[in-house]
């Protein structure tokens, strides 16, 4: 199937509508209700930015006929090239699609189109060479939605695609079918059944240049069973099973290194992936009294990927989870939410792989909410878990570990007045890394977590916004049996924010960012810990802009930003600690555009977003330096 193919069957789509009517449908809408049954829409587009370049364009047609059809013909071609490299990509797309949709009884879905893509790779094997995929597909499905057996409801489903194409360095020619069917059945308001099946089979045929993949088969087949009681949102009891199974085959590179194949054609292999899943779930959700919901979930997950040539990418995993949850609403403005898990987690690469391990998790979390007034809440959060890793191969590399977590937060907001609001967040967290095996204990640590940020909104004036956050973070890294080795990270920030509505079109924003980091290390001097500082750095962020409105449709935007950064390396001469080195780093920019929305017609629209930015400082490229950053687009329905 070609271009000229696929542009046909879209102009015999166009000519459906174009049929009597009594041929489409027996029950033709009045012509009254008549208005415009084809619809075609134009759009194109310009993108540029920092790195590329695109241009876009596509056509679009809808075609609505009686009875009940909706057919729809797209093209679309998208170019973009590159501002630093001599490199160019290509997308092309033209696709018909055929839609009907009788609720309750059927729905039809046909699709027939090709795509076409050209990129040039990056990796160094294949540097600037062409990756191209081109595709030609036709694919169908039906749902068909129709009681039998005394069932609630039933639906029969079948679809099929077939496929070829240019694929990077093989031809591919697929077939693939499927059919399936879902089942329910209604015992009264409390009990329901459920039930579905379904299969897939696919023959796939690869070439590469003069060898050939005959009719490699895939198939896929799935079941799935369930049931509820209960009422509502009471489940006393909800039960899951679905299993899938199946194999797929196809043409592989060695380790995918598709240029393997290229170079030698004959190194090409037949993959062939086992796959297997099947998902046990079992909960039970109850209302006991108006203020207290109780939910308990219990899944076991089975999941298995076998491969014959990729062995890397076998895996088996097995896991295991009990979740028991509470919402106890103790007040009318406060809430209590408790979550307790137990998990078991087994994952095995295989017989000579040394990463197969198993886990044991076992997790508590809290959290309350309380709102005090209308103006005051408070909200409060903890965790604590314990996560086991024993690694299945106990000899090949002693990795056994235990790994506490506890975490704390909190935040309050509160109106204290009716034009200033106070926010104050903050966390608390430590985790604890216990090596199982003696050679390891070196490495057992802990590390702590502090974090607390109170923000501060004003409102002095409708014409004036003010806001103020401080935002102070602490990482320090504990070593058990190192106290060399300890290390201490601290980031402070000032963020300070403006907004000042001089006229009603005219805004003016204001920003400035306070940065400060330092570094070091906790040591034992004179039987005393002693906090050693490495490295500060320290930073300054400036940005104001501007946006006047003009009209409805069309705004001005200026905007100006700096940044200055020093960063200091720290040490002692003569006994006292002094800057070794420095290095101050400066940079900014502006950025002057234009933005225009505007409708035409009653069916066309044009959007502009235009930008000239400039910008400087150290180890700035070239096509950085000065560029148009352009977003535009136009669309007009005929």
């Amino acid at each position: 199937m070609n271009r000229k193919i696929v542009i046909g069957f879209s102009m015999a789509l166009a000519l459906i509508s174009a049929l009597p009517v009594g041929v489409r449908s027996q029950e033709a809408a009045p012509d009254s209700l008549i208005t415009d049954r084809f619809i075609p829409i134009w759009t194109s587009f310009m993108r540029s930015g920092v790195t590329d370049v695109s241009l876009g364009s596509q056509v679009q047609a809808h075609i609505m006929p009686p009875g009940g059809w909706n057919i729809s013909s797209l093209i679309a071609v998208q170019a973009k090239s590159y501002r630093s490299r001599d490199m160019q990509e290509v997308f092309e797309q033209i696709m018909n699609t055929a839609r009907k949709n009788e609720p309750g009884f059927y729905k039809l879905d046909f699709n027939l189109g090709e795509t076409y893509s050209k990129k040039q790779t990056m990796g160094l094997a294949r540097y600037g060479k062409d990756i191209i995929f081109e595709n030609e597909y036709a694919d169908g499905s039906a749902v068909i939605s129709r009681p039998i057996l005394r069932a609630h409801s039933t639906q029969f489903f079948v679809a099929g695609e077939a496929k070829r194409g240019h694929n990077d360095f093989k031809y591919d020619k697929t077939i693939l079918g499927g059919a399936g069917a879902r089942i329910t059945y209604l015992f009264g308001e409390v009990l329901s059944l459920k039930a579905g099946g379904g299969l897939m089979r696919k023959r796939e045929t690869s070439e590469i240049e003069t060898i050939s993949f005959d009719r490699m088969p895939s198939d896929a087949d799935t079941v799935s069973v369930g049931a509820v009681y209960g009422r509502g949102p009471n489940k006393l009891l909800e039960v899951k099973y679905a299993k899938i199974s199946g194999v797929t085959r196809w043409v592989t590179p060695p380790r995918g290194n598709s240029l393997e194949i290229i170079d030698n054609p004959e190194a090409a292999k037949e993959e062939e992936s086992r796959l297997n899943s099947e998902k046990l779930l079992i909960g039970s959700s109850v209302q006991l009294f108006p203020f207290l919901f109780v939910n308990v979930d219990f899944d076991h997950d089975l999941r298995s990927q076998r491969n014959k040539v990729d062995t890397r990418l076998s895996k088996e995993t097995e896991s295991t989870n009990i979740i028991a949850s509470t919402d106890y609403n103790y007040a009318e403005r406060g809430r209590l939410h408790f979550t307790a898990r137990i998990g078991d987690k087994s994952v095995d690469y295989g017989p000579t792989s040394v990463s197969s391990f198993s886990e044991n998790e076992k997790k508590v979390v809290m959290r309350a909410t309380q709102k005090i007034t209308d103006s005051l809440d408070v909200s409060l959060s903890g965790s604590v878990s314990l996560k086991q890793k024993f690694f299945k191969k106990k000899d090949a590399n002693p990795r056994d570990a235990d790994y506490l977590y506890y975490n704390l937060g909190g935040s309050v907001r509160a109106a204290l007045m009716p034009r200033i609001q106070v926010q104050i967040e903050g966390t608390m967290s430590i985790n604890e890394t216990i090596n199982i095996d003696r050679s390891l204990s070196g490495d057992n640590r802990k590390d702590y977590l502090y974090w607390l940020s109170p923000k501060i909104e004003v409102q002095p004036a409708k014409w004036l916004d003010l806001s103020q956050k401080y935002s102070v973070k602490i990482e320090y890294t504990d070593f058990v049996y190192k106290d060399d080795e300890n290390y201490l990270n601290r980031t402070t920030s000032m963020v300070t924010e403006a907004r000042f509505t001089v006229m009603r079109p005219l805004v003016f924003n204001f920003r400035h960012i306070y940065l400060m980091k330092d570094s070091g290390s906790y040591l034992m001097r004179e039987n005393d810990r002693k906090y050693n500082r490495s490295g500060e750095n320290f930073e300054h962020r400036l940005y104001l802009a501007t946006l006047y409105r003009l009209t409805v449709e069309m705004s001005i935007l200026a905007e100006v930003d700096f940044r200055t950064q020093e960063n200091n390396r720290l040490g002692f001469v003569g006994g006292d600690r002094v800057v070794v080195s420095s290095n101050v780093y400066k940079s900014g920019g502006m950025k002057l555009g234009i933005r225009r929305e505007r409708k035409f017609w009653g069916n066309g629209r044009v959007d502009l977003d235009i930008n000239y930015v400039r910008r400087f400082g150290p180890n700035i490229s070239p096509e950085r330096r000065e560029y148009w950053d352009i977003d535009s687009s136009i669309a007009f329905n005929f």
